[in-house]
């Protein structure tokens, strides 16, 4: 069960068996063997149900060895207990693919029975050549290849194959995305629901995407990841393959880990560190069914033959309505889209052909189109050669019969390749199905609506272009430098082993490392014996406690030295358990987080955002991995955060603020191994900036073993 699988006989067997198998659809097993018939699978299907005689005839049979030969693959949609049953005898038979439907296993809500049943399954599974998808899985539907097992009816009976693929862990959501895809005349050519992933995982399956030429782009829905270097050598190859990759990531919310968890078992990965590794391997980040439907729908946008659009994006809009016009002109504005105004051909068309309409983009079709045939597809002919990235004409509500007239030589006008042409038509049931379907035969990618199209197409393209960028997703060394003295470690080490937590000045040796000192911090007792001039802070650590201000652990700022034994004194009095410090104050314009934590899927990652007591405001954080390259890299993390676009904002030298934050990257980035070996999390916040000479003040640490 180790290495890359063979998924071939999951997508294209040759036979299968339905374990479970039953005439009444509303069953699962029942499902699985309705949808095999109406979806024409070429192979033979065994129908195996223990409550009934075997009839060989009909291919129904009362047990899975009864079968004549051995099926090359399983579905089994029986309950937990007797679905190990038939898990064992379908690795006694080697079989090499099974489907295990059924629930039951290391989801929380099957409880320690459940938990011992999905060890029951490790142990069958182990050293075999039997592979498994599932359990707790609706099972997958290769349309390609017309093997449809899903054990569900709830989604459409006519979904037709295309190039996209669905993978996702809930059965639930894959039928959702099924719906909507076909609506929106998507094909869709793959579509597996990885379930409680007890052997196959979502890696292998979008590995196994990267390796079919059908399968053009994918939509991967995340809950949690099992094996982070595998996530990655998946990312890479579907990278390497010029597959497009859309991630909808579930659990980012401690709402949303609980129910992910609860669901398939899986613990859901960082939010920050999967866009972070995502985008490094150009994907594109959905926010939501809707958009992630509308992202796959806008792949076609920018085909991999074609240059990378230029950045920005310069798109020419033709709208069918003065208002949307103005709309999306504020939304292409909003995303950092460029609308260049119409050439000297396009602008002399408008004025001969259009007589009250003003050469402009975007550019208003006006109700001349209405009254004149052939004018809206001669004008797209037109606007089609002009110099931009791409054309997104969007239109109204245009009833069958209108549309009859309006698109009538659509099909011929865009039968050759050229300039990608996005075309969003706000749709009506019954009353645009038509037209709809006329714009689909087309090159064109098509959408529905034109909400949120200016947003997703700058995603697309930011993908498009790191995606053709070799160093996007390269392998340059990891970052050189001169390394953190392991004394400094293993004292911080010992430290926070000794007293359950890191003061800031237990962690001066490493932070000035970073070159970012920290203040004269000093004990209560020392301080008293040898009171300083100056304004300082008096803080209270006690192990477990990250936000010392909202339990009464950080008072002032404090003027005199009677003031600050004061207000230790008090401290003391207040939470006796508590190592009571005083911390002189630094002056700073900007106050940032810098983290870097071990991670699970990326090996480590080292993350900047906003510091202070902001951090739970605007928690909007860029995050780095490895590889990447130090300095300029380093600079450039800073630049791609809103925190770096906002720099001149906040007052000093935004050039000086930046360069200070590169400077502290690097060191973190140089030293971010050595440290995530000792330590699961080391976070520095907040780091005060002086915008005038660039020194970084590390004012408080948090440390986990």
């Amino acid at each position: 069960m180790t290495g890359d699988p063979d998924l071939t006989p999951f997508c294209s067997p040759g036979s299968v068996a339905v374990v479970g198998a039953s005439a009444n659809p509303a069953k699962m097993g029942g499902a699985a063997v309705r949808n095999l018939g109406h979806y024409g699978y070429p192979g033979q299907v065994y129908a195996v149900n223990a409550g009934r005689p075997s009839r060989p005839e009909s291919g129904e049979f009362a047990s899975l060895a009864e079968c004549p030969q051995r099926p090359d693959a399983v579905v089994v949609a029986v309950p937990a207990e007797p679905a190990l049953a038939v898990v064992a005898e379908a690795v006694r038979m080697a079989v090499p693919a099974v489907i295990l439907v059924s629930a039951g296993f290391a989801e929380l809500a099957a409880g320690p029975e459940g938990a011992a049943r999905g060890r029951r399954l490790a142990e069958l599974l182990a050293g075999s050549g039997t592979r498994l998808l599932g359990p707790n899985t609706a099972g997958l539907a290769d349309f390609t290849h017309r093997f449809v097992p899903r054990a569900v009816l709830n989604s459409p009976d006519d979904i037709a194959a295309g190039s996209v693929a669905i993978v996702t862990q809930s059965g639930a959501l894959s039928n959702t995305l099924l719906a909507r895809m076909h609506g929106l005349g998507l094909g869709v050519g793959l579509c597996v629901a990885t379930g409680d992933e007890a052997d196959l995982r979502a890696d292998h399956w979008l590995r196994h995407v990267a390796g079919r030429d059908d399968l053009r782009t994918v939509v991967w829905v995340v809950e949690g990841v099992r094996d982070g270097p595998a996530t990655q050598a998946a990312l890479a190859a579907l990278h390497q393959a010029g597959k497009r990759l859309i991630v909808l990531h579930v659990g980012g919310s401690a709402a949303g880990q609980e129910v992910a968890a609860t669901h398939t078992g899986a613990l859901a990965c960082d939010a920050d560190v999967l866009r972070a590794l995502s985008l490094r391997y150009g994907a594109v980040w959905a926010h939501g069914i809707d958009d992630a439907c509308r992202l796959a729908g806008l792949t076609a946008a920018f085909p991999p033959d074609r240059p990378p659009p230029g950045d920005p994006l310069r798109v020419l809009l033709v709208c069918g309505s003065g208002g949307e016009a103005a709309l999306l002109a504020d939304s292409y504005s909003a995303a950092g889209i460029a609308l260049p105004a119409p050439s000297a051909e396009l602008a002399g068309y408008i004025k001969e052909r259009f007589g009250f309409a003003t050469p402009a983009n975007p550019f208003d079709l006006t109700g001349q189109t209405l009254s004149t045939p052939g004018l809206l597809v001669d004008t797209i002919r037109q606007a089609l050669q002009e110099e931009v990235d791409l054309v997104h004409v969007a239109l109204p509500v245009f009833r069958d019969e209108l549309g009859d007239l309006l698109y009538a030589g659509l099909a011929e006008a865009l039968a050759e390749p050229g300039r990608p042409l996005v075309a969003s038509l706000w749709t009506s049931p019954g009353l645009t199905d038509q037209s709809w379907q006329t714009w689909r035969r087309t090159r064109a990618a098509v959408v529905d609506g034109s909400d949120g199209v200016p947003e997703a197409l700058r995603r697309l393209a930011d993908a498009t272009r790191s995606s053709r960028d070799p160093s996007a997703a390269g392998t340059p060394d990891p970052p050189a430098g001169p390394a953190l003295p392991p004394e400094v470690l293993a004292a911080l080490a010992g430290r926070l082993t000794a007293a359950g937590v890191v003061t800031t000045a237990d962690a001066a040796p490493l932070a000035a490392a970073l070159d970012a000192p920290v203040p004269d911090c000093r004990p209560r007792a020392e301080f008293d014996a040898a009171p300083r001039p100056g304004t300082y802070y008096v803080k209270g650590y006690l192990p477990g406690v990250t936000h010392k201000r909202q339990h009464g652990l950080v008072t002032g700022p404090h003027q005199t030295p009677e003031a600050v034994s004061a207000a230790l004194a008090e401290g003391a009095a207040r939470h006796p358990d508590a190592g009571w410090y005083a911390e002189q104050a630094v002056d700073g314009e900007l106050a940032v987080l810098v983290s870097c934590r071990r991670d699970p899927l990326a090996g480590w990652a080292v993350l900047l955002g906003i510091g202070g007591g902001l951090t739970e405001l605007f928690p909007d954080a860029v995050v780095t991995l490895l590889p990447v390259h130090t300095g300029p890299g380093a600079l450039e993390l800073v630049r791609q955060s809103r925190l770096g676009r906002y720099l001149h904002r906040v007052g000093g030298d935004p050039l000086v603020l930046a360069a200070a934050l590169g400077r502290l990257l690097d060191r973190l980035l140089r030293h971010a191994p050595a440290i995530t070996e000792r330590f699961s999390l080391l976070e520095l916040n907040p780091v005060l900036v002086d915008g005038r000479t660039g020194d970084c003040w590390c004012v408080d640490v948090v440390v986990q073993p």
